[in-house]
């Protein structure tokens, strides 16, 4: 098997590499060399996941250690939500660019298909009110027109998209000068603590497959007759179309069950909203926020008065249906991006405590230096009282001495004094 595959634009990606997501910076650089020593030769990162410094430390040092050449090693970032405007691109793509302490990323890829606003570069995902500050004038177009320029300028050998939609996807390829050469996917868990990306080329496959985004279980997204084809069809074979028969097997036998023809009665639609009320009871559905169980009863019901519709008018039935997946389209991406801000602020509350509890280890280790410090301090000022006391004890005893030996001096002076007074005094009598 072949461990890269070509890419639309010529290049070779490897299969396999590595996702420094949730990589905090004072690991990832030895996880990098670890992987380039492992044998992996393609390196993810993005702006969001702040680690783009420690990867690019972990590339450099890997090749500085075994002489080989930038080529070597794939490598791939991505564009943050708050870059997706005019002159955001290149502004983003420079910055990962110095801090990974590269000329050129071999892949660089939209992030996630949504603009955010934020207060400055490092606000990356900004909440205002509680709510994530969504741009809703993001232009995926004008956005892609931005990528396809970082191509031309060499800043990115191939670019891509991350987390788009089947229909964001064909919306760009529909004027894509550059076509995107990759749509990566959510990161599925495998197990506790590994996680897997999966990476498509749709530049290889021609047309894209009909469904979810690449690389993930596609919903189930039918694709229907022309108008004209439909109204010839009886009522049973349209709702099969919209909602399709569901089959399973039981005792060995195989059991199908369509949808019913009947039209509903103000009766039903009274116990239509009982039976929801009393489910979303029953399974203890959460009353906001995102909830499986809430979202999956909804749906039923939505398909529920979907089917009722079409019985009356297959026309209003179909719009009913488009609106219903266009719904789901717009909740799976809102959904993909409360799960990487979730993911987000959660990395940020364990690398705020892991930085409490190593602030918490300096102060006391700090406090225990400063305690050393004072005893220290203790001691000197001891010595330096012991060694004034001693100075001033010499001081006086120098001050006895002196003055004992000026008495001893006084007092032979006074003696010499009284001899040198009879002597004069004898020389000065007259002679008899």
């Amino acid at each position: 098997m072949d461990k890269a595959v070509t890419l639309s634009c010529g290049g070779r990606m490897p299969l396999v590499g590595l996702g420094c997501w949730e990589s905090p910076p004072d690991q990832v650089t030895q996880a990098v060399e670890a992987a380039l020593d492992a044998g992996y030769r393609h390196i993810d990162t993005a702006y969001n996941y702040l680690n783009e410094e420690a990867v690019g430390a972990g590339i450099r040092n890997w090749l500085e250690k075994t002489g080989k050449s930038r080529g070597e090693v794939f490598v791939v970032t991505k564009l943050p939500m708050i870059g997706m405007y005019e002159g955001g691109v290149e502004k983003f793509l420079k910055k990962s660019l110095e801090k990974l302490k590269l000329g050129y990323v071999d892949l660089y890829l939209v992030h996630l298909p949504v603009g955010m606003k934020g207060k400055d570069d490092n606000d990356i995902f900004p909440v205002v009110d509680g709510q994530i500050n969504v741009d809703f004038a993001t232009d995926l177009i004008a956005v892609w027109r931005e990528m396809e320029k970082m191509k031309t300028l060499g800043l990115a050998r191939s670019i891509g998209v991350s987390n788009f939609s089947v229909k964001q996807l064909r919306k760009i390829c529909a004027v894509a000068k550059v076509p995107p050469s990759v749509q990566q996917q959510v990161r599925r868990a495998l197990k506790e603590g590994i996680y897997v990306s999966s990476t498509s080329a749709p530049g290889l496959s021609g047309a894209l497959p009909p469904g979810g985004p690449l690389g993930t279980t596609p919903s189930v997204r039918l694709v229907l007759p022309p108008l004209h084809e439909l109204r010839k069809k009886e009522t049973q074979e349209i709702l099969n179309l919209i909602l399709p028969p569901r089959e399973w097997e039981e005792a060995g036998q195989l059991w199908v069950q369509s949808v019913s023809t009947t039209p509903a009665t103000s009766v039903d639609v009274q116990q239509l909203q009982e039976q929801l009320d009393l489910r979303l009871q029953e399974q203890e559905a959460f009353e906001t926020g995102i909830c499986p169980v809430r979202r999956d009863l909804y749906t039923q019901c939505f398909d529920e008065l979907i089917r009722q519709v079409t019985i009356n008018c297959a026309e209003r039935g179909l719009l009913l249906y488009r609106v219903r997946d266009e719904i789901r389209e717009t909740l799976d991406a809102y959904q993909r991006l409360y799960t990487s801000a979730c993911a987000y602020g959660v990395r940020k509350a364990l690398m705020a405590e892991e930085h409490k509890v190593k602030v918490g280890a300096r102060c006391d280790e700090l406090r225990k230096q400063v305690s050393e410090l004072e005893t220290r301090a203790e001691s000197l000022r001891q010595e330096i009282e012991q060694l004034q006391t001693e100075a001033q004890d010499a001081r006086k005893a120098d001050a006895d001495k002196h003055e004992e030996t000026k008495t001893v001096h006084q007092a032979r002076i006074e003696i010499l004094k009284k001899k040198l007074e009879g002597i004069i005094k004898q020389a000065t009598q007259p002679k008899k």
